[in-house]
């Protein structure tokens, strides 16, 4: 934490060192560059107005020098005549421009503006001829006063801000971990006993709430996934606990009387085969989930015929089924990209089901079509129906209607949700209409091939 809370602190100061530092040499160049021009312009156009029209017809020491040292006194400056691009024919009276002067080569590098030269002065390049012009040498004392006076104010404002910085960011540090802190011991006391306790948002800052709210998503997701986890194990646990006690029971009666009895051992015998078969339909349906959460499942994708697919299982149902009326209604050229085998198991699944909640005599139809882009595989019965609260939890895993519940063996409420999954994962969907005591159609949607 402190760690953290000095790498806050550091990035704050090193913006604002930077920001300062931006502002220390735009005022630099403020001040050199654009303040003198402002604070001598207008003691540079005044000197102007005077000498130009002076100057008109040329400098004459007799007729303009004691003229030209009025100026010099009244205003403080030095003024130098050069005529012919390079001669000084005057240096002043002053010295502020001395050293200038004896350098002739560096008059022609004058700009026609305000200069800062190395002797400390400001010059002004004034032409009042096509050849010949005069320089103007203001003091820079002045001015130094105002820019040191400025400067020193300015190092102690920023100086000022700097500490201001500090104490306002560690207030607000201390605030944030604070909160940090108080979200540590939430966090910690967050486990799978206490798993509905959440991070409190409201107490929490803008900059944190967020975090805060995907935590508290992090955690709905893994109660949610737990107490599924939890309910699954206890399913399990139900539905093999049944036929364990059927084949021990058979079992122990085998054991007592039923060796000599041959009517007892062919009955027991017949039960245990029978829970053998439940359970090891249990088993695999257990284990394809499994390797489905697991990320191990694995498909053998390829374009396959459903309007063949289907007559082959319409063929079946009738070998295998004489109590129902099996219908079809498949169209011809129908094609997807999908794992045959598994596409077979969804739609057993879905047939099996139409069977055993079907009454004896009422019709099932299977239907295959294709529209727009989707090839659709139909199953629909007269069944018993679903009822209209229970239609959002039929594709849970060990779901089971009452009615299922009640009168349905062997139904362990796994097939649904082993149909979806296989659906979902060939980019398809399974939806259901149902009226209770009138049927139920539910639809494979698959993209067409």
């Amino acid at each position: 934490m402190n760690s953290l809370k000095t790498k806050i602190i550091k990035s704050y100061l090193g913006l604002y060192v930077a920001i300062c530092m931006m502002i220390v040499f735009g005022l630099f160049f403020a001040f050199f560059v654009a303040a003198p021009k402002m604070m001598y312009a207008e003691d540079a156009k005044a000197i102007q107005s005077k000498m130009s029209p002076m100057l008109k017809s040329g400098y004459s020491y007799q007729e303009h020098d004691s003229q030209i040292q009025t100026l010099e006194r009244i205003y403080g400056v030095q003024v130098a005549i050069i005529a012919d691009g390079d001669k000084v024919i005057r240096d002043g009276s002053g010295a502020y421009g001395d050293k200038f002067v004896q350098k002739r080569a560096v008059i022609k590098k004058i700009f026609p503006s305000y200069s800062l030269l190395n002797s400390g002065v400001f010059v002004h390049k004034t032409q009042y001829s096509p050849v010949d012009n005069f320089l103007i040498f203001f003091p820079i004392q002045r001015y130094l006063t105002i820019f040191f006076v400025t400067m020193w104010s300015l190092i102690s404002m920023l100086a000022a801000g700097a500490i201001l910085i500090m104490l306002l960011s560690n207030a607000t540090n201390r605030r944030i971990f604070r909160q940090l802190e108080s979200l540590d011991g939430t966090i910690k006391r967050i486990n799978a006993e206490n798993l509905a306790l959440r991070l409190d948002e409201k107490a929490i800052d803008d900059e944190l709430r967020t975090l805060v709210m995907t935590i508290n998503q992090m955690i709905d997701g893994l109660q949610s996934s737990y107490l599924r986890q939890k309910r699954f194990v206890s399913d399990v646990s139900h539905e093999l606990r049944t036929p364990i006690s059927v084949i021990a029971g058979y079992a122990a009666m085998l054991q007592r009387w039923g060796k000599n009895d041959k009517e007892v051992m062919e009955e027991a015998l017949h039960a245990i085969e029978g829970e053998t078969k439940n359970m090891t339909d249990l088993v695999e349906k257990l284990l394809f989930l499994a390797r489905h959460d697991n990320k191990t499942l694995q498909y053998e994708f390829q374009k396959i015929s459903v309007t063949d697919m289907l007559k082959e299982i319409y063929q079946e149902t009738l070998l295998v089924d004489g109590e129902h009326k099996i219908d079809k209604n498949i169209q011809e050229e129908l094609f997807v990209w999908a794992d045959e085998n598994r596409l077979k198991e969804v739609i057993r699944i879905l047939l099996d089901n139409a069977l055993k909640y079907t009454p004896k005599e009422k019709n099932i139809t299977i239907s295959g079509s294709k529209e727009g882009r989707t090839i659709k595989i139909a199953i629909a019965d007269e069944g018993i129906g679903i009822a209209h609260e229970e239609m959002d939890q039929i594709f849970d895993r060990f779901y089971r209607t009452d009615k299922a519940r009640n009168h349905i063996k062997g139904d362990h409420g796994l097939g649904l949700s082993i149909a979806r999954l296989i659906i979902a994962d060939h980019g398809g969907k399974i939806e259901v209409s149902s009226k209770l005591g009138e049927g139920s159609v539910f639809t494979v949607i698959l993209p067409a091939k």
